[in-house]
């Protein structure tokens, strides 16, 4: 069976079939670099509140079904593919309430998300 398949796949199939696995890598691998960046302007603005500390910041994406505005789309000026759903924090003055509601409302403001969507710890 397994020769009678490998006897069915021409070279352009295969070449095919490798552009295809590929062009998801690639647009996976832009939409990484793109959400690091955010996740790392996140970390310095979010350092900068009172009391907050070291922070850290991790963005979970979702695939866009309809074009939808985000920073992660804006930044390079295309469409990622991706949008923010979710993101965590975890800073060192987040065990402060006041701290912890100026680091939620600005992930909640930059992200266009809900605070449902943003979890905040304390941590480091």
């Amino acid at each position: 069976m397994i020769k009678r398949l490998m006897a069915m796949i021409t070279p352009q199939a295969l070449i095919l079939l490798a552009l295809l696995l590929l062009i998801p890598t690639a647009l996976r691998s832009q939409t990484t670099k793109q959400t690091e960046s955010l996740e790392q302007r996140l970390e310095k603005t979010l350092s900068r509140i009172e009391g907050a500390g070291r922070v850290s910041v991790v963005i979970a994406l979702r695939s866009a079904e309809k074009e939808t505005p985000s920073l992660l789309m804006k930044e390079n000026g295309a469409s990622a593919g991706s949008i923010p759903c979710g993101a965590a924090v975890v800073a060192q003055g987040a065990d402060d309430p006041i701290v912890h509601m100026q680091l939620t409302q600005a992930v909640c403001a930059v992200l266009g998300l809900p605070a449902s969507a943003v979890s905040v710890s304390d941590g480091m």
